[in-house]
């Protein structure tokens, strides 16, 4: 402990008095004010005020460019995939609706389905997969105003009489 440290100051006993610590003091407030002062343009321009610290949160929650690219190329995706399926479903419909419903020899590319409900046979084409339905109650996907679906009548398909007729005709001997 009798050693002192090097970088430690001797203060002279006249300054220990309280009139030299007040002027010490007086002086320090007068110099830490004058660099205030001086320092408060500056202390202004970098303090947080609630604009800055929203502007700062609009910055930090705004998405990147990567962000905004990878958005805009899935809408782009998006609606490329809506026009391939409204493409593949009219292609469907048209092969539907030209099939005749028969194979190359002939034959009736038919097959019921017969195990529903209302008893009705419905038939399905094996080469495209169309189903040809008679008229039938349908009831639809719930909605507002009603919650268990509303009921509709679904028309029939516009060849069923005479595919079913086909049909049994083609399977009557069996």
């Amino acid at each position: 402990m009798s050693e002192k440290n090097e970088n430690e100051m001797a203060i002279p006993k006249e300054l220990m008095t309280p009139a030299a610590q007040a002027y010490m003091n007086a002086q320090l407030r007068e110099t830490i004010a004058a660099m205030f002062r001086e320092l408060a343009p500056t202390l202004q321009s970098i303090a947080l005020t609630p604009e800055k610290i929203q502007a700062m949160e609009d910055a930090r929650r705004a998405p990147s460019d990567t962000q905004v690219a990878h958005v805009k190329r899935e809408e782009r995706e998006r609606a490329m995939q809506r026009e391939d399926i409204e493409t593949a479903r009219k292609q469907r419909e048209t092969m539907q609706n030209n099939c005749p419903h028969k194979y190359p020899n002939g034959l009736l590319a038919l097959a019921t389905i017969s195990n529903r409900p209302d008893r009705q046979r419905l038939l399905i084409c094996l080469k495209n997969h169309c189903l040809i339905a008679p008229g039938m109650w349908v009831v639809g996907p719930p909605d507002k105003d009603n919650p268990r679906g509303r009921a509709y009548f679904d028309k029939p398909h516009p060849d069923y009489a005479r595919l079913i007729r086909e049909y049994d005709t083609a399977h009557s001997g069996q």
